[in-house]
């Protein structure tokens, strides 16, 4: 199966998707929201390529439910369902933002431009930039896409993010790889993890693996703690290891 692509026409910095809508950073300092569930939902294409046009961009979820398993394990419908996917990958989908479909609003940004990363964890913008981490709502009852009253989160430099278990994981250069609670109510501070020079941070399950600039790298390890009387599960530190000490005396590069 060749692989699916969609062209969306102007000059961007960077994207997230999150909860039916496309943020564009645009390469002069604004953010175009799009509603992408209405943009996907009304594509002008053949009906027969509908379901792979859908699961493509907008509900892949529905190939992996259980309630459907067994209909993709069936060899004749698995095979008619690709041969849809395979048609669709010949189409040129292209989507010019200049007609403004679907556009929901844009905004000069809030946040220190340009950024270096951005997620979006329990409908909250993160932005990390060299000045520090950035957090501002982005549901659909604030007034703008993106609420104007961002909240910095912590001051050091923030060149990679990562969010998982209440924590924005953060990889802040020399500094090394720090932690920051996402709660804003009696949350611990932030919080360094590892003293090890670190530019990309990725969560491993519990953990969190991070890379140097020489691509050397080192994961946190932590334990799951059974949840509490609340049903929150916490973490713990257990040690620090080495590419060499998972991968052996080559590293992983």
């Amino acid at each position: 199966m060749q692989p699916l692509k969609l062209t969306i026409s102007g000059s961007f910095w960077d994207s997230q998707i999150y909860a039916g809508r496309l943020y564009l950073f645009t390469d002069t300092g604004a953010i175009r929201t799009l509603d992408w569930d209405l943009v996907v939902s009304e594509w002008q294409i053949d009906q027969r390529l509908r379901l792979a046009m859908e699961c493509a961009f907008r509900r892949s979820g529905d190939l992996y439910a259980s309630d459907f398993s067994l209909l993709l394990h069936d060899p004749e419908i698995k095979h008619i369902i690709f041969s849809k996917f395979d048609e669709l990958g010949t189409k040129e989908l292209i989507l010019d933002t200049r007609d403004n479909k679907g556009l929901v609003g844009e905004q000069d940004t809030p946040f220190p431009f340009p950024h270096s990363d951005s997620i979006i964890y329990q409908s909250q913008m993160y932005i990390g930039t060299s000045v520090g981490l950035f957090r501002a709502t982005c549901d659909k009852r604030t007034v703008r896409p993106v609420s104007t009253k961002p909240e910095k989160k912590w001051d050091g430099p923030s060149l990679n993010i990562a969010a998982s278990y209440g924590e924005i994981a953060v990889a802040a250069g020399d500094y090394g790889l720090f932690e920051v609670p996402v709660q804003r109510l009696n949350a611990k501070a932030p919080r360094a993890t590892l003293e090890k020079s670190c530019n990309k941070c990725s969560w491993n399950f519990q953990s969190i693996y991070c890379t140097g600039p020489a691509q050397s790298g080192w994961l946190a390890e932590f334990e799951k703690i059974k949840k509490d009387a609340e049903g929150v599960t916490s973490r713990r530190f257990t040690k620090e290891l080495s590419s060499e000490d998972i991968f052996g005396e080559q590293g992983f590069t």
